[in-house]
Order: C-alpha cells, then structure tokens, then sequence
C-alpha cells in the first residue's frame, strides 16, 4: 500500500494499490483495500493492474475488496500493459476503469 500526498499541503491523500503479475492470493492486496477504506485521510484509491490474471478464488476476494472499497471512496482501475481475466474482472469493480490502445485486456471466464 502507497499513499501519494495531493499537491499544495492538502491533508487528503490518493491511495495506490498494485496487483502485479499471476495473480496467485489476495491476501496482500485485500489487506490494503481494507487499511485504504478505514483510513479518513485517503480521499480515493487507484487500483494499478498489471496482471495476465490468475487463479478464481483470489480474483474473486479482490473485485470484492474494491467493490467494498467503492461504497465509501472513488477507485480508479489503472491498467498496465496487460489486465486480463481475473485482472480484467478486478477492474470492472472500480468507479472508472482506464487503459491505453496497447492494453491488452479482456477474456474473463
């Protein structure tokens, strides 16, 4: 869990929680949600996704972990160069999802 100060002496922070590579347990990534979503001086969350996806059950406790998130703060879904499968599932939680024209993304089930 990263949290980024906003410019000018703002007391609100944007927190960045990453999910990198197979995903493989949500333990990491649903602990950091959860800290985000208590946490009153994160105004917002960008969930950065850089991920093939990976096993059913950990994406499955993460699109629940930003979808808890999502009823208290803004997310944001940042894709990397590929948010496939559980990637893709993941983002679909958050209040916008962004990705560029090289993002390979898609492909749940």
């Amino acid at each position: 869990m990263r949290r980024t100060r906003k410019p000018r002496g703002s007391r609100d922070w944007i927190g960045l929680v990453e999910i990198e590579g197979i995903i493989r347990k949500a333990d990491r990534a649903v602990r950091d949600l959860r800290q985000m979503r208590l946490d009153p001086h994160v105004r917002a969350v960008v969930v950065r996704i850089d991920s093939p996806g990976g096993a059913v059950v950990p994406s499955q406790e993460i699109f629940e972990a930003v979808r808890r998130l999502r009823e208290v703060k803004t997310v944001i879904a940042s894709m990397g160069s590929v948010a496939a499968s559980g990637g893709y599932y993941i983002a679909s939680a958050a209040d916008r999802v962004y990705a560029t024209s090289g993002t390979i993304t898609g492909s749940i089930g």
